[in-house]
């Protein structure tokens, strides 16, 4: 269901249901937990870890036939489900809130080896996504957990939960803070396809018009300094061909692979704050 392989400096990591369109159900979440929470800390060899999918699509979501079984599921099954659900994704997006106060606490001070050991301990690789085809719902999330995440033209995505008069409980806190509320309202609320192009472009969007006077200087200066690092698409690059992809692909681990182990751990601790501190101050 999930295959895994080292290749060169990457740890391969590809959702194998061509059949289904690469949906998970409870087995693939378990093993995607179990990869990231465990395989993947034992790589020592790798730089990155490169997540994509078998065949047309990168991801479909959740697999219907499973959900189909958890109407029989009393309140209480469902939860636990949907507990597993969101360790996957946090797995793979090792966003820790006690990791978050860690680094807060020592910005403005020199790195001791014991702070800089625990950071870089609990700190994950980066996972770059290789998206060779459509991403809906779940797969959509998926996208969203990559530092770095390379579509082919071909690729279409969707938030499609409300279609199904579902919500897309599970994934949005990584939505979110991926492409921003406005952005993420539209597609949520409408259960709309969009295609890479659209993926690459959409972001945050500051509302300087609901700042009141006694923050207005600090929207200006976010805004103006600070944007480039909120403005974040669900994809950072489109490519026409799977040759293209490919070696896109490719070059971004060979970048990863020439700096300092520790430091891209460090460095991809460090953009999660930053952003979550900007974001913070651009809702004060």
């Amino acid at each position: 269901m999930v295959k895994v392989e080292s290749q060169a400096d990457a740890l391969v990591v590809t959702l194998n249901r061509p059949d289904i369109h690469n949906a998970f159900n409870e087995h693939v979440i378990a093993h995607l937990t179990d990869i990231f929470t465990n395989e993947v800390p034992r790589a020592s060899s790798a730089k990155c870890v490169v997540l994509t999918g078998t065949g047309k699509s990168f991801s479909a979501g959740a697999d219907l036939a499973w959900m189909q079984k958890m109407v029989a599921y009393s309140k209480a099954e469902n939860l636990h489900d949907s507990h597993r659900l969101f360790d996957m994704f946090h797995a793979i997006y090792k966003y820790v809130t006690r990791r978050r106060r860690l680094l807060a606490s020592h910005t403005t001070h020199r790195y001791g080896d014991c702070c800089c050991c625990c950071i870089v301990r609990s700190c994950p690789l980066p996972v770059i996504g290789r998206i060779n085809g459509a991403g809906l719902g779940g797969g959509a999330g998926l996208v969203a957990t990559c530092d770095i995440a390379i579509a082919s033209h071909e690729a279409l995505f969707g938030f499609t939960e409300v279609q199904l008069g579902l919500i897309p409980a599970v994934i949005s806190p990584f939505v979110v803070r991926k492409i921003g509320a406005s952005a993420a309202s539209r597609y949520f609320l409408t259960g709309e396809r969009f295609d890479a192009a659209t993926a690459k472009s959409i972001g945050i969007v500051l509302n300087m018009a609901s700042a009141n006077h006694r923050h207005a200087a600090t929207h200006k200066l976010i805004s103006v300094w600070f944007a480039p690092l909120l403005l974040v698409g669900l994809v950072q690059q489109v490519c026409q061909t799977t040759e293209e992809l490919d070696a896109a692909v490719a070059g971004v681990v060979q970048q990863i692979a020439k700096a300092g182990p520790q430091a891209v751990r460090l460095c991809k601790t460090l953009l999660h704050n930053v952003r979550d501190t900007l974001r913070d101050l651009a809702l004060l």
